[in-house]
């Protein structure tokens, strides 16, 4: 079992007129238990993220916070963002987003979770499922305000470029339309250092940005689990769970003898 690169994340659209308020980007992140998902839903297997880089990752920044489950402060977030509660809890809601996930049983029950603790601040939350290709057509297109995806295999930190670079949003993967110009700027200057030390100094400071404006809300890194045979050696878990784990892998039978019967 090893913590792996797999990340979990709730993709959102900044050009919403809620979601394009950082402060309600921040509620949402307050207000979603993490650590009880991954109980309940994930088997407690998974881990906490909270970067697009897991904590294996030579750029990963250690010093990054965590929104930790607290809907005193994600209400009191709400409320400064200009969304007052508009009769108290349970009754009308805040304002409305539309969840759009697939039509497989892990995906719309983590909408159904994530629903629930939204309504918990007066945030109510549309369920919309589809089959993936309709699903990822939207996603691609920019056709959402909350969905969540996993990126697989995330070892090289210039995917910080092709996921919030604003010369990506409409033609690359920034499909949430973030721009930040201080972010743009320290990803060209990580592109163009050849000193690594410079470059984790970059990431860093991007990863410390992005952490607080939340175009993503990180949700967890998979953790990937093998079960072997004993007789087999020389599997290692690659971080991402990929095939080549199976360079070295070699079966070794167990040494036989003679015996009396």
């Amino acid at each position: 079992m090893k913590t792996g690169s797999i990340y979990v994340y709730l993709g959102l659209n900044l050009r919403n007129q809620y979601l394009k308020s950082k402060k309600v980007r921040q509620a949402i992140a307050y207000a979603i238990d993490v650590e009880s998902i991954i109980s309940n839903l994930m088997e407690g297997i998974d881990k906490p993220a909270n970067s697009l880089l897991y904590p294996g990752n030579w750029a990963y920044n250690p010093g990054l916070p965590f929104y930790s489950y607290d809907t005193v402060k994600a209400e009191q977030l709400l409320d400064e963002a200009g969304f007052p509660d508009p009769d108290g809890k349970g009754g009308a809601p805040r304002f409305t987003l539309v969840y759009k996930c697939t039509d497989k049983q892990l995906s719309r029950q983590k909408a159904q979770i994530i629903q629930q603790y939204l309504s918990e601040v007066g945030i109510a939350i549309d369920i919309r499922s589809y089959e993936w290709g309709t699903f990822f057509d939207d996603i691609q297109n920019g056709r959402f305000d909350m969905y969540s995806l996993t990126w697989v295999g995330v070892y090289e930190p210039d995917m910080f470029f092709h996921l919030f670079h604003s010369s990506n949003i409409g033609v690359g993967a920034n499909r949430g339309g973030y721009s930040n110009p201080k972010v743009d700027y320290l990803i060209e200057l990580a592109q163009r250092s050849m000193d690594i030390n410079k470059r984790r100094q970059y990431y860093w400071q991007i990863q410390k940005i992005l952490n607080d404006e939340l175009p993503y809300i990180s949700l967890w890194y998979e953790t990937n689990v093998a079960v072997m045979n004993r007789d087999v050696f020389g599997f290692e878990i690659a971080p991402a769970a990929e095939w080549n784990s199976f360079r070295k892998t070699y079966f070794r039978s167990p040494v036989s003898s003679d015996s009396d019967q």
